[in-house]
């Protein structure tokens, strides 16, 4: 994998746990893709970096994150995996949150331009086609 596309990924991650939502998306596309899972919060597709720093605004209003931890990242011939361990609790409840995540990014010209996100690591490597 290229190392500057690594080290711009973990840069977005670090951006986004911190809050700083401008930062995270900045190595998106601006006409990129979000798809989101069928049992998402937000189910369906984002289109652009603007809803997709909506969405971000969004998860951080419901979420407090404490921590993002990216355990590996690898490429596939459809993309960069990301598999992430996420702990925080909820705004207004208070319930704790903890949840192991895949991140498949494609990329052109070294920007984002589809993110979709898993609940497990296999559904992941198939999206990335390995």
């Amino acid at each position: 994998m290229d190392p500057a596309v690594e080290q711009r990924l973990r840069s977005a991650y670090a951006a986004f746990v911190a809050g700083d939502v401008d930062a995270a998306v900045a190595g998106i596309h601006p006409d990129a893709e979000l798809v989101n899972p069928p049992d998402a919060i937000e189910t369906g597709t984002r289109h652009g970096r603007e809803e997709l720093r909506a969405t971000f605004r969004r998860l951080h209003d419901e979420f407090e994150f404490e921590s993002l931890d990216v355990l590996e990242m690898f490429e596939g011939p459809s993309g960069v995996v990301v598999v992430s361990h996420w702990v925080g609790r909820g705004r207004r409840s208070g319930a704790p949150l903890e949840a192991m995540l895949t991140h498949v990014f494609e990329l052109n010209d070294g920007l984002v331009v589809t993110y979709r996100w898993f609940r497990s690591i296999a559904e992941g490597r198939a999206a990335a086609g390995l």
